[in-house]
């Protein structure tokens, strides 16, 4: 096991603390049993959705649209993001 630190609301920790009184068992111990309860589900859950396409995907698809940027975006970045001249 490696060793780690959590910050709790007073509220939560004395809710810990009653629930492990309760089970006769340590706060960590509730804490590990409940990661390891609820991490493996949140996980396979994040692999069912779909990811975002990253933005040269989406570039792409824009460009196949027919839009274009301007012609002389490279020489007026700066005005083109900032609104001001170079």
């Amino acid at each position: 096991m490696q060793r780690t630190q959590i910050y709790l609301t007073k509220s939560q920790k004395e809710q810990l603390g009653r629930l492990a009184r309760r089970k006769q068992t340590t706060a960590s111990a509730l804490i590990r049993k409940f990661i390891g309860k609820n991490l493996p589900s949140k996980i396979e859950k994040e692999k069912g959705k779909k990811k975002q396409p990253a933005l040269l995907e989406v570039a792409k698809e824009i460009n196949q649209l027919g839009f274009s940027g301007p012609s002389d975006l490279a020489e007026n970045l700066d005005e083109y993001l900032y609104g001001g001249k170079k």
